[in-house]
């Protein structure tokens, strides 16, 4: 019985995973947001500070101009 009950709850949390994932792909990106997002999918900057190619400076200030 105890593992019905397992079971059960791990269908429950994949089920609810799923159903969030896809309705999440279906949410339109704002339109305010569009030119940040189409900005975020060719960015490389996380890659080239993992490298400490960028200044932390320069991190610095870009977050406080974006108000991150």
């Amino acid at each position: 019985m105890i593992y019905l009950v397992i079971i059960g709850i791990i269908v429950l949390v994949v089920s609810v995973y799923f159903i969030s994932y896809t309705a999440n792909e279906k949410t339109p990106i704002p339109e305010e947001l569009q030119e940040r997002y189409e900005e975020a999918q060719t960015c490389s900057g996380c890659h080239a500070k993992r490298q400490h190619l960028i200044p932390e400076e320069v991190i610095i200030e870009f977050k406080e101009e974006n108000s991150l």
